[in-house]
């Protein structure tokens, strides 16, 4: 009986190949058959999961916002009814503790956004990081937004401004990551420091 082949599966998988040699060779200095040999498979067979080298980079980028969007909706859901600096620490943590755990050759949102901004890849992967970014800051905003109305957070707290510095923060860390040994950072420790940093700012004072 034939083998039956997960066609999502092996998108998948060949892309995560694919991310790897994006990251180590560069995008443009990676061509398809580099792609097939470390996927295991013929240049034929390639072409029977993606049209194109540029299909399988929006692809990748597809698969790393999926990622970041289920982490940031499900940290707010874990923090839900504990209000909202409960819930936007929650996003911190756990954006802190997936950031710690990339290996160097992780190619990341980051990553992808310097291939979209140099002009690389497909015409669309640009519009489509803008609005990925959009969306995760959006989950920001919403949180800082309802913060605001519950009276925790000031009311001339700049939502966009927080939610835009949260990501970088993030990007920055990712960044880090990949250029430098955190065999010594504690994911715990960072997230418990930057939580206060970005509460400090804008939570209400105690009268």
């Amino acid at each position: 009986m034939p083998k039956i082949v997960d066609k999502e599966a092996r998108r998948e998988e060949i892309a995560e190949q694919a991310a790897h040699l994006f990251f180590l060779e560069g995008y443009e200095n990676t061509p398809v058959r580099a792609i097939t040999e470390a996927a295991g498979i013929s240049k034929g067979s390639f072409y029977d999961y993606f049209s194109s080298k540029e299909e399988i980079l929006g692809f990748i980028a597809g698969m790393r916002f999926r990622m970041w969007r289920d982490l940031f909706e499900g940290a707010v859901f874990s923090a839900a009814g504990r209000g909202a600096s409960a819930e936007l620490s929650a996003v911190v943590t756990e954006a802190i503790r997936s950031v710690a755990s990339l290996t160097p050759h992780t190619v990341n949102m980051l990553d992808l956004w310097r291939i979209a901004m140099r002009g690389r890849g497909n015409a669309g992967l640009t519009e489509s990081m803008d609005r990925a970014m959009t969306e995760l800051r959006t989950i920001l905003e919403t949180v800082v937004d309802q913060g605001k109305a519950r009276g925790e957070f000031r009311s001339d707290t700049d939502s966009r401004a927080t939610s835009v510095g949260i990501l970088g923060l993030v990007s920055g860390l990712t960044m880090h990551v990949n250029m430098m040994n955190t065999a010594s950072m504690d994911p715990s420790h960072m997230a418990e420091k930057t939580c206060k940093l970005i509460l400090s700012g804008i939570e209400t004072k105690p009268l």
